[in-house]
């Protein structure tokens, strides 16, 4: 066989195996069904994010607090002013949890369902330390949708989230970002909670209402926005689901929210997975119970710690009162100690 006919042969047969490859499509038309698969995933995508808010939205409320009316330093009466909000609903009856600077001090309350009807609200029950407040609607035979809750330290930064919100008394709003970081502390006033940071819309009367991951999971709940302009500028914070979790049966008890206090003061180990104990307070509950300054925390119960962002809120809600078993590092050995938690 001349070379002619053996390079014929072979250009024959990378045809047919391209043919086979690219299912006899040029590359112009290889391109083109790229493009709507692509298309297919960005649409799917989209869909599930519609679906989810559809879903989540029937368990939002929107909150019309007034303030007033009030008497100001001219003797002059005013009818008050008027604040928005948002909330989440947590049992079908009609009690709602929303944000505490929503409607503290509000002399009148007004909840708006999903389904657009109006109740009036009062203030059931308060959390100060994590600016949390518990609505009961002063209306009979109510069966709301309650979404189920998540658990706020099973995502990883980067994932998505959906808030729910009330902005500029614009009900059932829902805009998506990502969550952006977790522990934060010191950026919300007098808020003790190690905050949720998400980059979702966030602006006034967006308090109060609940961040969604794709499973339509509450993970939070948001309070607080930092900016200069007034209105969204990337950084929004929010209650941790952990927290709300240990709170929720509390207030719908009427009760106040205690939290966990193990009496040590604790840091990071950037070099070594687990937690630092600094110092222990003497006849405190670490102390009580084996815990020494030195120790590295690395396993609560049966969760291994490696960062103040794991181990802060489960100090915080665990309950006071209660037993938990604490492993430590000590002197390279393993030690577990069993510690009585105590109140702050």
């Amino acid at each position: 066989m001349d070379g002619n006919r053996r390079a014929t042969i072979a250009w024959a047969m990378a045809a047919a195996i391209l043919g086979v490859v690219f299912g006899g499509h040029r590359p112009a038309d290889a391109k083109r069904d790229q493009a709507g698969l692509d298309l297919d995933l960005a649409m799917a995508v989209s869909r599930s994010l519609a679906r989810t808010a559809s879903a989540v939205r029937e368990g939002v409320v929107a909150i019309d607090s007034y303030r007033g009316p009030s008497v100001d330093a001219a003797g002059q009466r005013n009818a008050g002013s008027e604040g928005y909000g948002a909330g989440l609903v947590v049992r079908a009856d009609g009690r709602v949890l929303t944000a505490l600077h929503v409607v503290d001090k509000a002399t009148r309350i007004q909840v708006r369902v999903a389904d657009g009807r109006r109740f009036p609200a009062t203030v059931f029950a308060r959390d100060e330390e994590t600016d949390l407040a518990l609505l009961s609607l002063d209306a009979e035979g109510l069966d709301l949708y309650v979404p189920r809750m998540g658990d706020d330290q099973a995502m990883d930064i980067g994932e998505t989230v959906l808030a729910v919100g009330n902005p500029f008394g614009l009900p059932g709003s829902v805009t998506a970002g990502i969550l952006s970081g977790r522990g934060r502390t010191n950026v919300v006033e007098n808020n003790r909670a190690a905050l949720l940071q998400t980059d979702a819309a966030i602006n006034p009367g967006s308090s109060g209402g609940p961040l969604f991951n794709l499973r339509g999971e509450v993970v939070g709940l948001v309070n607080a926005i930092l900016t200069r302009s007034g209105g969204h500028q990337g950084l929004a914070f929010a209650v941790p689901s952990r927290e709300l979790a240990y709170a929720i049966p509390r207030l719908l008890r009427g009760e106040k929210v205690t939290r966990g206090w193990l009496g040590i003061q604790v840091r990071s180990n950037k070099t070594e997975p687990g937690i630092d104990v600094v110092t222990v307070v003497p006849g405190g509950p670490a102390s009580t119970g084996g815990i020494r300054s030195g120790d590295r925390i690395v396993r609560w119960q049966s969760r291994e710690v490696s960062a103040l962002t794991d181990l802060r809120p489960l100090i915080r809600t665990a309950a006071p009162g209660g037993k938990v078993a604490v492993e430590v590092l000590r002197d390279g050995k393993r030690q577990e100690f069993e510690i009585l938690v105590g109140e702050r």
